[in-house]
């Protein structure tokens, strides 16, 4: 019998509670990362950790896992993924605006589009980065 990690399980520990053990794969730990940072709030990098731990189902946070994750979060921070509602906020406040009207949001909207289909920037979903 094979876990939810495709580790082998004895049918005595199939009733066991699961405890992860493997690492999780780059894809998985990409969307935890972006599930973590939606909001926006920044982190302490051993919160962060944590907390993209606890996204996977990891209920205790090791070394191997913590190096993951550390790994992980660099590569997300050069990839540079952000979310498409965190880019107008931030492009609005780079540019001396304190709050994100309608106008703003359109204007923002219509600019990340564009470079879209200039391939400067690509996307997936609400999820926005800059083409290498």
């Amino acid at each position: 019998m094979t876990g939810p990690l495709g580790e082998e399980r004895s049918r005595q520990d199939a009733c066991a509670p699961r405890v992860k053990t493997a690492e999780p794969d780059r894809e998985a730990m990409m969307a935890a990362i972006r599930e973590v940072f939606a909001s926006g709030e920044a982190r302490e990098q051993d919160v962060a950790i944590r907390e993209v731990a606890r996204q996977l189902g990891f209920q205790r946070t090791g070394s191997r896992i913590q190096h993951a994750i550390r790994l992980a979060l660099r590569a997300a921070a050069v990839r540079g993924i952000v979310r498409r509602d965190e880019a107008m906020r931030a492009g609005a406040r780079h540019l001396g605006f304190l709050r994100t009207g309608s106008k703003i949001r359109e204007a923002f909207k219509s600019a990340i589009n564009g470079a879209i289909r200039r391939g400067l920037l690509e996307y997936d979903g609400a999820m926005i980065r800059k083409v290498r």
